[in-house]
């Protein structure tokens, strides 16, 4: 059934999309014909307000001097709507849920698309594969099925109250996800670590460090995901986009409690303005850094190798010194950068409780990288206190 693989197709291309990709808080709108088809549970949804909302966004997102069959949405939506595209109301929401079967299923994911249809009188019959649906209507509704066990909950589902709202927004369980192909992902990551140990496939390429430390990070990403939300929308001349990452509490990956990100916004009234780029930010990634910090000291070893030695050993000793003060570059902190015609210039400002020794950290960094020969030459100015 190649159709169910183009839904498949859809559905990710969409993802990739979106997550070029800020949306409210609202919940997506349902009409109540479609609210009586949905499925009691879905581990990936993907919701698009209208037809004709999504292709005149896609068309100004894309480049302009691009053709009108280039710029459209809907001929690849034809392609990928189970053949019911000619059938649905271009101006109305539509909804593909998935439920994705135990890794040993042959069937891997099923879909239900509930679709908007523009005539009462539809012979949904004309449609290729039409007996392998399972197909309920309901008003200017109708589901689609490949799932042999759907049927529409009486109560609207928890997936359905928590889907936000957007010309297009998608979510993914990625808890359920990993826990259905954990044996799988397993047995991929057993077979790194055996080929890093014998010089094999990746073997090959990355060292016994690096690869052992690459399967820490990953390991530590399986137990961490919890969802997946982008969200693709308009706000007057404005696109807006948000691509969320949610993590189970204290899980390797948990963000924890972040500074404050007032603080940070009150760093800005020291800038001097008139800049081309404002960042400010609030953002503590010390749990994150830990399991990365091995893998980018992995890399600093396997490259030293191609280095004579005393220049890898500066190399790594930077680089450890580098890892030691990343605590700083998690605290509240406002950016500009100017550019000019001749030049650019870029202010980062730190909100430190021990400003003396943040400073001579970072002054000793910057030492330190310059001292290295590597074609970063760093010129000394005169600093002032804010």
């Amino acid at each position: 059934m190649n159709r169910i693989f183009q839904t498949s197709a859809l559905l990710l291309a969409m993802v990739l999309l979106a997550a070029t990709a800020l949306a409210g808080d609202e919940n997506f709108s349902m009409p109540k014909d479609m609210s009586r088809l949905l499925p009691a549970q879905a581990d990936g949804v993907l919701g698009i307000a209208s037809m004709e909302k999504l292709d005149a966004l896609w068309r100004d997102i894309l480049p302009e001097g691009m053709d009108e069959e280039e710029a459209s949405l809907l001929p690849f939506f034809a392609e990928a709507l189970l053949g019911f595209e000619d059938m649905i109301d271009p101006g109305k929401p539509l909804l593909i849920t998935t439920r994705i079967l135990s890794a040993m299923d042959t069937q891997g994911i099923l879909f239900t698309l509930i679709l908007p249809i523009k005539n009462d009188d539809q012979d949904f019959s004309q449609v290729e594969g039409f007996e392998e649906f399972l197909i309920i209507r309901e008003g200017d509704y109708i589901g689609v099925s490949t799932d042999p066990d759907w049927q529409p909950t009486s109560e609207t589902p928890l997936w359905a109250k928590e889907l936000r709202d957007g010309v297009l927004t998608a979510s993914l369980d990625l808890e359920s996800v990993v826990e259905t192909y954990r044996p799988l992902i397993e047995m991929g990551l057993g077979a790194m670590e055996s080929q890093a140990q014998n010089g094999t496939g990746m073997g090959e390429i990355n060292s016994v460090e690096e690869t052992m430390a690459t399967v820490k990070m990953l390991r530590a990403l399986l137990e961490s995901v919890a969802g997946l939300e982008i969200i693709l929308d308009e706000d007057g001349n404005s696109i807006r986009k948000e691509l969320v990452f949610s993590t189970k509490p204290g899980s390797p990956l948990a963000p924890g409690p972040q500074p404050s990100f007032d603080e940070a916004l009150n760093l800005t009234r020291f800038l001097p303005g008139g800049e081309n780029l404002l960042v400010v930010s609030a953002l503590d990634q010390s749990a994150q850094m830990e399991l990365w910090a091995e893998s980018y000291l992995a890399t600093v070893h396997s490259e030293m190798e191609t280095l004579d030695s005393a220049t890898g050993e500066r190399y790594a000793q930077w680089s450890t010194e580098y890892l030691n003060t990343m605590e700083i570059n998690f605290l509240p902190a406002a950016m500009t950068l100017r550019v000019e015609k001749d030049n650019s210039s870029f202010q980062h400002l730190l909100r430190s409780n021990n400003v003396q020794e943040d400073w001579k950290q970072l002054v000793h960094l910057a030492d330190g990288l310059h001292d290295l020969g590597n074609g970063v030459d760093l010129a000394k100015i005169d600093t002032q206190d804010v």
